[in-house]
């Protein structure tokens, strides 16, 4: 499979090819995420080739917009296992990694990972539990990701509050700190206050 990208004005910048593994298994993208110095990360299930023969599984890598090329070294969730299915950046371009992982660079870590530009895992950072499909930053710094529920947590990792919801495979926030939550079925879209209670008052 070929993943292109285009510049602001629409203009061609360039293509990276993953191939097949010798299993057939194809590469996935979940989810794309652009750094403030121009780098584009993408979370997913990724077959990568760095030479012939040479292939491995990753859950995030790293891009460079110009030349568009994948940066080689920067392999922080690796295995047959791990999918990135939610990135989110925060203001001091910290990274935040949801999916269904185990480990970050070699160390047990499942679920839910905030790395360094370099990739490098922040080991403070212990939300716990696995298979997290959504994740955001909001503007006071609180985090709200999905598990099993939607949950908020401390820039820490701290746990919070959690509420019901169902389903939820992507999260934004607002400027007012209120969460908007994409799902699979009926409602849609549904919106939380700061304090994570459903916002009544919205109807999508």
């Amino acid at each position: 499979e070929v993943y292109s990208m285009q510049s602001s004005n629409g203009s061609f910048i360039g293509y990276i090819p993953f191939a097949e593994d010798h299993n057939g298994n194809h590469t996935d993208v979940w989810s794309l995420a652009a750094r403030s110095d121009g780098r584009v990360l993408a979370g997913g299930s990724f077959t990568v080739t760095d030479e012939p023969n040479a292939q491995y599984y990753a859950g995030l890598i790293l891009f460079t917009a110009s030349p568009f090329a994948r940066f080689n070294t920067f392999k922080p969730i690796l295995g047959n296992q791990a999918t990135v299915k939610s990135l989110a950046v925060q203001s001091d371009t910290r990274i935040l990694a949801a999916g269904s992982f185990y480990r970050v660079n070699g160390t047990p870590h499942s679920g839910l990972a905030r790395l360094d530009t370099t990739g490098t895992l922040d080991g403070s950072f212990m939300p716990g539990a696995y298979d997290f499909t959504a994740v955001c930053v909001r503007p006071d710094g609180k985090i709200a990701a999905y598990q099993s529920g939607l949950g908020l947590y401390n820039p820490d990792g701290s746990f919070i509050t959690n509420v019901d919801a169902w389903s939820v495979n992507s999260l934004i926030s607002q400027s007012d700190d209120k969460v908007l939550a994409g799902m699979a079925g009926a409602p849609g879209v549904m919106r939380y206050n700061s304090n994570m209670s459903e916002d009544t008052a919205f109807s999508a």
